[in-house]
């Protein structure tokens, strides 16, 4: 979300960068309607309701582009977003978005395109003063840094990506696949589902166990041990069972183990 908030942060700074930048153009049209008594609230008006037509465009544009690419996106990620088309939440929410996006994009070039001087505007000698220009500079290093400042952030997301990839989980993932044996008397049905896969040769190795690898659920169970002490409070684990091949499957490699018989 802040992403998004800064990208769209450089949208309004270009908006403002090229209104400003156009005021030769916009001269002429301020000297006239001026002359025919236009005050400069109606034209701070009019180039607000300018710059919300823009903006109501590009808002339409969005949804049609989000529309188009809705399916993609949760056939991909997995997800079932859906545009609530018909609550006034999201409604009330994106007037409010498009009010306060005019509002940072188009007040600052209203209020400088409306401040020209008519005749100065007709007779065509209107020229940028310093504070224009030296607000469209000022405007343009921050656009410059805050675009330095996502490229930084992409590239360290990516690195980080590339860490969480790469980096050694413990065990070997690849050609590990996951049988879920919901089933009654899975125990006995495990043992012929492991030893016809075994004779077939198309698997290396088979194991079982009640949780699969990847999650962190297990049961917490109190252990004692050997001359422990009377107060001493008995630690508690999160405890998987599994069968002895298991360690052999996964290919993990432990400091110190002990494998137990299968009874």
């Amino acid at each position: 979300m802040a992403i998004g908030f800064l990208i769209l942060i450089l949208a309004c700074i270009n908006y403002v960068n090229l209104c400003t930048s156009r005021s030769d153009f916009y001269a002429r049209e301020i000297g006239i309607r001026k002359t025919f008594g236009s005050t400069r609230l109606w034209i701070i008006r009019h180039f607000l309701n300018e710059s919300m037509l823009t903006i109501l465009i590009a808002y339409l544009l969005a949804l049609a582009t989000l529309l188009l690419s809705l399916g993609w996106f949760n056939h991909t990620s997995g997800k079932n977003l859906q545009i609530p088309w018909n609550s006034w939440q999201f409604w009330s929410v994106s007037l409010a978005f498009l009010l306060l996006v005019n509002l940072l994009a188009g007040i600052y070039p209203a209020l400088y395109l409306s401040k020209l001087k008519p005749l100065r505007a007709i007779s065509g000698i209107h020229k940028t003063n310093r504070l224009g220009t030296s607000s469209r500079e000022i405007l343009v290093v921050f656009q410059f840094t805050i675009s330095i400042a996502l490229i930084i952030g992409s590239l360290i997301i990516y690195k980080q990506i590339l860490h969480a990839k790469n980096r050694p989980v413990g065990y070997s993932p690849k050609g590990l696949l996951t049988l879920y044996m919901n089933t009654p008397d899975y125990k006995g049905k495990f043992l012929t589902l492991r030893d016809e896969l075994k004779n077939s040769g198309a698997v290396y190795e088979i194991t079982a166990s009640n949780y699969p690898v990847t999650t962190t659920k297990g049961w917490n169970s109190d252990f004692t041990w050997k001359n422990q002490k009377v107060k001493e409070e008995s630690p508690s684990f999160n405890v998987v069972r599994i069968t002895p091949e298991y360690c052999k499957t996964l290919g993990l490699k432990l400091l110190q183990v002990v494998i137990f018989q299968e009874t």
